[in-house]
């Protein structure tokens, strides 16, 4: 081999090395988003973790692409030691088959108010672990119990096992927390994005008869919640920029809607979700109502491309069952439930594809004459709520907290 052909093979595996670094570090970023940096990482994270996926079903692994995802991230993250804080007492638990882990800090009153923390990850993925740091920054700064529930997940466990878990602890909390130095009459329930979803679901589904004799939640902490599972044409799905979607992109809603749903999530059936194939007209009509009066450019997927769509009747006939269920869609609950919820602070993020069911959802909540906070982080996006070891990551997200502590407070001293 020539000289000139060594130095253009370098040539080439260098353009080849520097292109795949750009691909990953690269995501363009508006200068006045919050934490820029930490969406360039997620990012990079992301576009590694895709690659390595279609490069496990090149080789043929039998795995699907949320149990590889699972596999890939438990390389990514370290585990946090549970002893690694003097000032707090981290414990596990089961109750009622559900694993829980309970964060007490020790300056906490002796008997104190809980708050029930039900983690995010999409419904599929994600732990008591990963938002460890999370539920130790809730119980420190609030001098609060935290109750981190360990859920079942989809797609092995769908739609309603998670939430089953979830309502399980929480009226095991309401009904047996004296023994853990819990103030029954003053319990709450939140989390973020997924976690949202099931404690907004959670607080309706303590209504049924059979959860009267417990004391009421006093609250509900929903941010950046998932809020509905019909409707991908929403403004904020449509309207978000590149960045916002590589965090969250409308695939990978569609992706993880359908594994909570119990459904193949293959990239065929995520086109079908995405093109509106999964809800017929007339349900689309029916459920209309739920959904306006979000400002934008919310069109069907005939409007955007000219294009019939048609429905794919076993798919809708799954979907529909799953998501017209307001324990899956909370927005989607009668007034008559809706009236008797918790109060609520409900954070949303200007550039996140979830803003406009949140939206929506505090305005059903104040239509219903519950009381509700809401809080918009102008800058923020998908993880901006995300705490991470050392505190807030930016004064956004520090602001958020506050609001939410300060909401806390209201509503357990009433």
């Amino acid at each position: 081999m020539g000289f000139l052909s060594i130095c253009t093979t370098l040539s080439t595996i260098l353009t080849m090395f520097v292109g795949g670094l750009a691909y990953f570090l690269y995501t363009p970023v508006p200068p006045d988003v919050d934490q820029p940096a930490v969406i360039r990482i997620v990012s990079a994270m992301f576009k590694l973790t895709r690659v390595l996926i279609r490069a496990a079903h090149m080789l043929g692994v039998q795995k699907n692409s949320i149990q590889l995802q699972r596999t890939i991230r438990s390389y990514m993250r370290k585990l946090p030691a549970r002893d690694r804080h003097p000032d707090m007492l981290v414990t596990d638990h089961v109750v009622d088959g559900v694993k829980v882990l309970m964060y007490r800090p020790l300056s906490a009153p002796k008997v104190s108010p809980a708050f029930l923390h039900l983690h995010g990850g999409g419904f599929c993925m994600g732990s008591v672990d990963s938002e460890d740091t999370v539920s130790r920054y809730i119980a420190r700064q609030g001098q609060i119990v935290v109750v981190s529930v360990e859920y079942r997940l989809a797609p092995e466990h769908p739609f309603p096992a998670p939430l089953d878990d979830c309502v399980s602890a929480a009226a095991h909390v309401l009904k047996n927390g004296a023994d853990w130095g819990i103030d029954v009459t003053k319990v709450g329930v939140g989390g973020m994005s997924a976690g949202g979803n099931l404690a907004a679901a959670t607080a309706l589904r303590l209504l049924d008869d059979q959860y009267r004799h417990l004391p009421r939640l006093r609250y509900q902490v929903l941010a950046v919640p998932v809020l509905q599972g019909l409707f991908r044409d929403l403004p904020s799905y449509l309207e978000c920029q590149p960045f916002v979607k590589a965090i969250l992109s409308p695939d990978d809603m569609a992706t993880l809607m359908l594994a909570y749903a119990g459904l193949d999530i293959s990239p065929s059936t995520v086109r079908q979700v995405l093109e509106g194939r999964h809800v017929r007209p007339a349900t689309r009509a029916r459920m209309a109502k739920y959904v306006s009066g979000v400002e934008g450019k919310a069109s069907s997927h005939k409007k955007r491309t000219g294009e019939e769509v048609e429905v794919n009747e076993t798919l809708a006939d799954e979907f529909e069952r799953v998501f017209l269920n307001p324990l899956a869609s909370p927005l989607f609950a009668e007034e008559d439930q809706l009236k008797q919820v918790p109060p609520a602070v409900v954070v949303m993020s200007q550039n996140d594809i979830l803003r406009d069911e949140a939206l929506l959802y505090v305005r059903r909540l104040q239509h219903a004459g519950v009381p509700v906070t809401p809080h918009l982080i102008s800058n923020g996006h998908h993880i901006s709520v995300y705490v991470p070891e050392e505190g807030p990551g930016s004064e956004a997200c520090r602001l958020a907290y506050e609001t939410i502590f300060q909401f806390m407070k209201d509503n357990v001293s009433k």
